[in-house]
């Protein structure tokens, strides 16, 4: 949030205004305005050449009102906005970049070196080397997944087969197997380079998954597979990972 915010405040400064005397030119860019508190009634199109020279006038108005640059609009103050459930958001909002800014780090020399080698683990696509007992599942997971595409083609369901078997990630399979069977979180952490938030999501995704795949199977009628999933459940939801008062 921070480095959005950031960027567009150096966004509305990229545009900045002439120095005095200076011959400054003036362009028509079309943006949109629904989000605009005060807006300047300007000419449509470039065709209108006689307008600009108002226009200019007007633009100097801005540099009067906003010296400094223009402002973010607040939602509430600026847009009018009264919703309450927004209102507690903000608050919530406003707490945090407290915090934020005022965490040692923010002034920090090497922020943005942290952040983009923080930003890069939390997109890391190491795949593990799997073992015969997990590349296994994994290739029967694929055939099936192969299945299901050519049969959504021949039924004219428009998919790229391609695409839809890259959407299945098996990174963390060797992780979730080795927490499955009893392993400390700690040790979980140690075989990839994931962060920890990051491993306890996709547990707890795949726990959900494991339900919903429980409530499927019921209503088949197959009862081998819903206590196989529920075995499944069982096995992951554990400890630190489900701890009820886990912020995540």
């Amino acid at each position: 949030m921070k480095r959005d915010r950031l960027h567009f405040m150096k966004l509305t400064f990229i545009v900045h205004y002439p120095n005095s005397g200076e011959l400054d030119p003036l362009y028509v860019v079309e943006v949109l305005l629904r989000c605009s508190k005060e807006s300047l009634k300007n000419s449509a199109t470039e065709a209108a050449k006689p307008a600009k020279s108002d226009e200019k006038g007007e633009m100097q108005e801005v540099q009067k009102r906003f010296p400094d640059g223009v402002p973010l609009l607040d939602p509430i103050d600026d847009m009018g906005i009264q919703d309450q459930g927004l209102k507690k958001v903000i608050q919530k909002v406003e707490a945090f970049e407290h915090r934020m800014y005022s965490h040692p780090l923010h002034n920090d020399p090497n922020l943005e070196t942290v952040y983009t080698l923080c930003e890069k683990k939390a997109q890391s696509s190491e795949m593990p080397k799997l073992t015969e007992q997990l590349a296994g599942p994994l290739r029967q997971m694929q055939e099936c997944a192969k299945r299901i595409a050519k049969v959504s083609a021949e039924a004219k369901l428009e998919i790229d087969e391609e695409t839809y078997l890259s959407s299945f990630k098996p990174h963390l399979m060797d992780v979730v197997y080795t927490w499955a069977t009893g392993a400390t979180f700690a040790h979980i952490c140690k075989m990839t380079d994931v962060f920890e938030g990051s491993i306890i999501r996709c547990m707890r995704r795949l726990e959900e998954l494991l339900r919903q795949m429980c409530q499927a199977a019921k209503a088949i009628g197959n009862t081998e597979l819903e206590n196989k999933f529920s075995e499944g459940i069982t096995k992951i939801k554990r400890d630190i990972v489900f701890a009820a008062s886990l912020y995540l």
